[in-house]
């Protein structure tokens, strides 16, 4: 069957859904499988789509080839792109170059500058990579966009896993209203990159340096922000935040995303800068989980100098509840009595401390976290767990199996237990009148003023209070004075007031 090729198109296959080709040739059939059923499975490819904020409208159509050559091929960048992604909206058409690599093949700069050329003479809007690299976000490529590119070329990556849970929970939120033809389509091509011939995986293991900086900070060793050994653990971490987000993710079926300044959001350079700072400093990896449906954030910390991994949340006490006993019993109400490990509650008081007890050593005698100042009262609650991994958090890959079953069992231990506390609603009153109501309203939050003397004046008299204000109290009104100065201003103006002019006499 002949397909009509675009125009800048030398040649090309429509993408398909059951690629033939040699066995060596697994990337070009990844791409080709997961191109064609953007074609066919439109929930599929709008969802996809909307990773880089491009919604699809009603109207579009998405068509996609693979094994593509372009007409007008630079010198310096003759190549061929395993696919070509066509977004027509009838007013105008959104080109993407696909560049796919599966196993741990990596794309580097050179090629894609190569791309980048490609797509800029032949008129492509964007070069879109797909690897089992992870990122946050699709804008934030897993290397250095030549700055040739810039402004040009959109650049956008997405990891394999990443399309495959959008997919996965696309299937588990189907309703009747989904298409059975293509919730088929989609769950077969989700087989298809399931499989362990795919080569398609998550994040599995830290970088080289990992063992190397475990023992620099356990000898006291000094680390430099700049350094390989840490921007390079910081890259790392990251791609390992968007894997946890992705697990997470395909676990509970709600999109469960990292929280990133939106500084950050913004320049992926920066981020990394700023948590290799952190990571010199405190030795310390962080990240900060958005769970649907769960009190607050769920924050993990990767502590290299106690080689511990430690899951938070933190949640607001109960305002209405008026004793420590009571405050903290709402809260270990709501934990399950047996978990995987022990649960700890950091307690932070009112008016500055903090105290620290072990739920189970709480329910027995709550009075281990109380601190001895009369009538305090805790603000909030952290409950948190720690893995103690001991040398084993300087394995690249025990680390990572670690880390990604700590999370999920807090998940499952403490955070979908807790509800945030809200206010009683208000009762209604029992007044029978407007004018029960006006009467039942508060005075007026201000303390009574002093008098500290009074007198006689003409026609009237006055009040002096101790803060200098003085009220003067006469036939036809009352005047009010902040101080002596005032009223005697007032007075001045008062006398060089001309006499009013008798009337006159009729004649």
């Amino acid at each position: 069957m002949t397909v009509d090729l675009p125009e800048f198109l030398k040649s090309g296959e429509p993408a398909r859904l059951i690629p033939v080709g040699s066995a060596s040739q697994r990337e070009r059939a990844a791409a080709s499988v997961f191109l064609a059923a953007l074609t066919v499975v439109r929930p599929f490819a709008e969802g996809v789509f909307d990773t880089l904020k491009k919604p699809l409208r009603s109207r579009s159509t998405v068509s996609a080839f693979t094994e593509v050559e372009f007409k007008k091929q630079p010198e310096e960048a003759r190549c061929r792109p395993d696919g070509l992604l066509l977004v027509d909206s009838s007013r105008s058409e959104w080109r993407a170059i696909i560049e796919a690599k599966i196993g741990t093949a990596t794309i580097t700069e050179e090629q894609l500058a190569r791309y980048g050329k490609l797509a800029i003479e032949n008129g492509i809007d964007a070069v879109i990579t797909i690897s089992n690299e992870l990122t946050a976000f699709p804008d934030h490529p897993p290397y250095e966009v030549p700055a040739a590119l810039a402004g040009k070329v959109e650049v956008y990556h997405w990891s394999w896993m990443r399309l495959i849970t959008l997919g996965t929970n696309l299937l588990s939120e189907a309703d009747e209203n989904f298409d059975p033809e293509q919730h088929f389509l989609l769950k077969e091509v989700l087989r298809y990159f399931s499989h362990d011939n795919t080569d398609v995986r998550g994040f599995h293991q830290m970088n080289a340096e990992w063992p190397d900086l475990q023992e620099r900070v356990q000898s006291g060793a000094k680390l430099h922000k700049t350094h390989n050994i840490v921007t390079n653990t910081v890259s790392a971490w990251h791609q390992e935040q968007s894997d946890l987000c992705l697990i997470m993710s395909r676990k509970l079926k709600v999109p469960v995303r990292l929280k990133i300044k939106k500084h950050y959001r913004n320049d992926q350079t920066s981020r990394i800068e700023a948590d290799a700072e952190e990571l010199v400093a405190s030795k310390k990896l962080r990240a900060i989980f958005e769970v649907p449906n769960v009190a607050s954030s769920i924050e993990v910390t990767a502590d290299v100098s106690k080689r511990t991994v430690m899951c938070r949340m933190s949640v607001e006490a109960p305002e209405d509840r008026k004793r420590y006993e009571s405050r903290l019993n709402w809260l270990l109400r709501q934990l399950p009595d047996e978990t995987a490990g022990p649960v700890g509650i950091h307690i932070r008081w009112r008016n500055g401390g903090t105290s620290f007890g072990w739920a189970e050593e709480l329910r027995n005698d709550p009075k281990t976290a109380d601190i001895d100042r009369s009538g305090a009262l805790p603000k909030c609650f952290e409950v948190v767990t720690i893995t103690d991994l001991g040398k084993k958090f300087a394995g690249v890959r025990k680390f990572i199996e670690v880390l990604e079953e700590a999370v999920p069992q807090f998940y499952d231990d403490v955070a979908r237990h807790i509800r945030p506390w809200q206010p009683s609603p208000s009762p209604i009153t029992d007044a029978e009148s407007l004018a029960d109501t006006v009467a039942s309203l508060p005075s007026p939050k201000v303390a009574p003023r002093r008098v500290v003397k009074r007198g006689e004046v003409a026609n009237g008299h006055y009040v002096l209070f101790e803060d200098g204000s003085i009220q003067v109290v006469m036939s036809n009104g009352t005047l009010s004075f902040k101080n002596l100065q005032e009223l005697v201003a007032y007075t001045k103006r008062q006398d060089q007031k001309p006499a009013p002019r008798p009337a006159s006499r009729a004649k």
